[in-house]
């Protein structure tokens, strides 16, 4: 019997909430066939605070809930694999399939572009599962499981933090997301660009060679 229980039912589609989800688990490991998994700000788009601000909340009466850092890349690694179950909206879905570029090559920066001008800038991690909803015929090859990439992403995130380098959050989810998977043989048969500005790759890069021995 599934622990929680559905926001709504709607044509014998059961809708769940996302913080229930990422709690207990997935629906389907209670046998649960038809679903949808909603969206929730809370956890897909965390409130970071940063030291001054943790600072001046302490002896605040209400709990402060703290940033997760690996439950946050959990969740970007599960939209970036298209595997988000969470609902995209049909009209989302109804202009990226009459604007976008078919070419392997260029096809994320077309969605990219599409969402970003009809107001759909909060799907750009969940192109994958937007190009899969449109029935792109090129896919992701991923074997894998998502609990050996956040173990990975665990190590990149101690090491980040034992080399003191100024900053208090971890850089780039996406980018070390992306890194993590090249390098657990992830097959991406279109171009997924490993940072918005290209101009910034090169640091990142940088800051990969310095966690990339962690891994080990």
């Amino acid at each position: 019997m599934i622990p929680y229980a559905p926001l709504k039912v709607e044509h014998g589609i059961a809708y769940y909430d996302l913080r229930d989800v990422m709690w207990y688990g997935e629906p389907y490991l209670f046998g649960v066939e038809r679903y949808q998994v909603l969206d929730h700000a809370e956890v897909s788009q965390p409130m970071v605070l940063d030291y001054k601000e943790e600072q001046s909340r302490k002896g605040a009466l209400r709990p402060i809930h703290r940033y997760s850092a690996l439950k946050r890349f959990e969740y970007l690694l599960r939209q970036l694999l298209g595997g988000c179950r969470s609902v995209i909206p049909a009209g989302l879905l109804e202009v990226v399939r009459r604007e976008l570029d078919q070419d392997p090559r260029r096809v994320w920066n077309s969605v990219r572009g599409c969402l970003k001008k009809h107001g759909y800038q909060k799907y750009f991690n969940r192109i994958p599962g937007v190009l899969k909803a449109v029935g792109y015929d090129k896919v992701i090859y991923w074997k894998g499981n998502v609990e050996t990439l956040v173990q990975d992403f665990q190590k990149l995130f101690h090491a980040f933090h034992q080399l003191e380098l100024g900053r208090s959050y971890f850089p780039s989810f996406r980018f070390f997301a992306l890194k993590l998977l090249e390098r657990r043989g992830c097959l991406f048969e279109y171009d997924i660009p490993l940072m918005h500005t290209a101009g910034k790759v090169e640091v990142f890069e940088d800051l990969w060679d310095l966690l990339e021995p962690a891994l080990y």
